[in-house]
């Protein structure tokens, strides 16, 4: 069990880490997106994704969060707004 947890606390990381990364893409676009409250921004993440901006691993890898799930990841020691 506990290697099962490890895995998926891994998974949940590399998620937050490219969710980062798209929130610092949006930013430079949007230099007010920290005014932005932080349901807008995970259907802006969203969006993102399914422009599919990101290397294909990436893609694959966040492809399926909804906002909501967005919303859980980066409340969680983002870096995020």
């Amino acid at each position: 069990m506990k290697k099962n947890n490890e895995s998926m606390s891994l998974e949940s990381n590399l998620k937050k880490q490219i969710l980062d990364k798209i929130v610092g893409e949006l930013s430079k676009s949007d230099p007010n997106l920290y005014y932005v409250n932080s349901n807008s921004i995970s259907h802006l993440i969203k969006e993102y994704i399914q422009e599919r901006k990101l290397k294909e691993e990436d893609y694959e890898r966040v492809k399926d969060l909804s906002p909501s799930d967005i919303l859980i990841l980066m409340s969680y020691k983002s870096s995020c707004c």
